[in-house]
């Protein structure tokens, strides 16, 4: 009996407590406690019949934002200009013709340089490469081909891959094509071609014309030193 009192006494005290703070809601003495369909309780005075503007209704709590870890990840975006954000993976499969306009499959053409397990052979086997390595958002390899004696180097490593992925992002990169042969004397090589672009969100297009400079690197693979580019 003893503990059934101070129980009681406890249960008392707890609802004392909890009244007034959103747990449970203070009821007049002449009302009535009813439990609606609605899923929370709605206090009823004597002689109303629920369908009143006056009932006393304790409104369920708005809905909090979900948690970071349980937010729905947006899909990702297909294509190059597609809206719903960046698409981070651009390369092409394998077995599909390679970008750079060859006329091979991507996997024994460029991507093997891609992926360093082999060097460029020839100047103009680099620039194809490279100009994949732009088309697929590769800006890593874009940076390891380049000469650090040449006018495109830089020692900020961070701010440079941003510069590359941000050109990567504004263009669309539509067609290389490469005029006449390179001209190579011992470890140099020129190279004049042209690029067609396309800015994204839009219909502008345009395009570059360059005559780069590549060199041959202690390693016996070739690096992009510079060139002079030129867009209509």
């Amino acid at each position: 009996p003893a503990m059934h009192s101070i129980r009681l006494a406890l249960l008392v005290l707890v609802l004392a407590c909890t009244v007034g703070m959103g747990f449970v809601p203070p009821v007049p003495s002449h009302c009535r406690q009813s439990i609606t369909t609605l899923a929370y309780p709605v206090a009823m005075c004597d002689g109303q019949t629920g369908k009143d503007d006056n009932v006393q209704r304790k409104l369920p709590r708005r809905r909090e934002k979900a948690k970071r870890s349980e937010r729905i990840a947006a899909a990702p975006a297909k294509g190059f200009g597609a809206v719903g954000g960046l698409n981070f993976n651009r390369r092409t499969k394998s077995g599909s013709l390679c970008g750079c306009g060859s006329g091979t499959a991507y996997g024994v053409c460029c991507q093997p340089l891609h992926d360093g397990v082999a060097l460029a052979p020839d100047a103009l086997s680099l620039l194809r490469a490279r100009y994949t390595a732009f088309s697929y958002r590769i800006p890593d390899y874009l940076i390891e081909t380049t000469s650090r004696t040449g006018s495109e180097w830089r020692d900020d490593y961070a701010a440079w891959k941003k510069e590359v992925l941000g050109f990567c992002d504004r263009f669309c990169f539509e067609g290389l094509t490469v005029e006449g042969e390179p001209k190579v004397e011992g470890d140099r090589a020129e190279i004049t071609f042209s690029v067609s672009l396309v800015q994204k969100g839009s219909i502008k297009m345009m395009d570059s014309r360059e005559t780069s400079v590549f060199v041959r690197g202690n390693d016996g693979g070739w690096l992009y030193e510079g060139g002079a580019v030129t867009y209509a």
